[in-house]
């Protein structure tokens, strides 16, 4: 991601890149009071590093633009196109190691105890338990949305609106991990 965001003052946070079904997801969204920018520039730079030779499909999806108000700006153009291999990157062939075949002994099974139920998590909002970037897109579909009619995960802070002060907990508690 770039940093076009930061170029007016304002704080740019970036999200991911984050696995998601069979891709990633990122994002990056700023805080702050200055005006947002404008113009044409470049928001980010997609590098793929190959490992085999063929042919790929490359989709970009979902893509989201929005003023520092939040409120949306319709998308001139989204790309979707295929890229091709034709030299890739060697990789070393792993020499092959003999082991030893071992026979398991059967031992006691025992009873699993059930794990203690997690506390919910404050920006936790498609209730996985944890907070990451599939959290941030659930919660982008609700910005400046009337608290009543959003979902209530979206509104940590329940006031009228989902704003930043529901997106700053969110980030609070967000969590690189993936289970």
């Amino acid at each position: 991601m770039t940093t076009i965001l930061e170029s007016t003052g304002n704080s740019q946070t970036v999200l991911g890149p984050d696995t998601y079904m069979t891709g990633f997801r990122n994002g990056v969204f700023a805080t702050g009071s200055n005006p947002g920018p404008d113009g044409t520039r470049t928001l980010a730079t997609v590098t793929l590093h190959a490992d085999h030779y063929g042919t790929s499909s490359l989709i970009l999806s979902s893509i989201v633009l929005s003023t520092m108000n939040g409120e949306e700006i319709p998308l001139m153009q989204a790309s979707e196109g295929v890229y091709v291999v034709e030299d890739a990157t060697p990789i070393p062939t792993p020499t092959p190691t003999h082991t030893q075949l071992v026979t398991a002994t059967p031992t006691r099974s025992s009873t699993p105890t059930p794990s203690p139920t997690g506390q919910p998590v404050e920006g936790d909002t498609n209730g996985d338990g944890q907070v990451n970037m599939n959290d941030v897109f659930y919660f982008s579909q609700y910005w400046r949305t009337p608290s009543s009619e959003a979902d209530p995960s979206c509104n940590p802070e329940t006031d009228p609106i989902i704003d930043q002060k529901d997106l700053l907990i969110l980030m609070k508690n967000w969590s690189w991990e993936t289970k």
